[in-house]
């Protein structure tokens, strides 16, 4: 009967062991199908930082953009009243 329950355990054993493996083996398969979807995730956050930074770059060239031309408008009007003056 010791012998038998000997045997037993090591049959589960084994068994524990096929499935430690089964298991192994399908952590590196998740971790296959995985990396493809974090480095895609990884470079449309890159894109979406990259136009971040694009975007405020084009919004502070509008703004002086925009103090120009106010202050080019001043001028002309300062001119056309010193033309009217003259």
């Amino acid at each position: 009967m010791q012998k038998l329950a000997g045997q037993d355990l090591r049959v589960l054993q084994g068994e524990v062991a096929e499935f430690n493996n089964e298991l192994e083996e399908l952590k590196n398969q998740w971790e296959e199908y995985k990396k493809p979807i974090n480095d895609e995730i990884f470079e449309k956050k890159q894109e979406i930082a990259d136009k971040r930074v694009e975007y405020k770059y084009k919004q502070d060239k509008i703004k002086n953009l925009k103090k120009e031309f106010k202050q080019c408008l001043r001028e002309i009007e300062t001119k056309k009243t010193i033309l009217t003056y003259m």
